[in-house]
């Protein structure tokens, strides 16, 4: 990821793969996957980094990333 992106969205889609490992993690292990959870976790994520930095996160993404790497991280969060 480092060789792809640089600055606040390497941050951010670091805390990003982190935190929703630890939301899958935890989900998976229940009976059943709570993909609500999921999708609420990825709109809080959303919403703050707008918040922060006037832009959305799928626009920063789409700017910082190509190709392959940016189709992922876009699905990712359901752009």
């Amino acid at each position: 990821m480092a060789s792809h992106t640089s600055g606040d969205i390497r941050k951010i889609l670091v805390a990003l793969a982190s935190r929703h490992i630890q939301v899958v993690r935890n989900t998976l292990t229940k009976v059943g996957t709570d993909e609500d959870a999921l999708k609420e976790d990825l709109k809080v994520i959303k919403e703050m980094y707008f918040k922060r930095n006037i832009v959305t996160l799928a626009k920063s993404i789409a700017k910082e990333t190509s190709g392959d790497y940016k189709a992922f991280l876009l699905t990712l969060l359901g752009e």
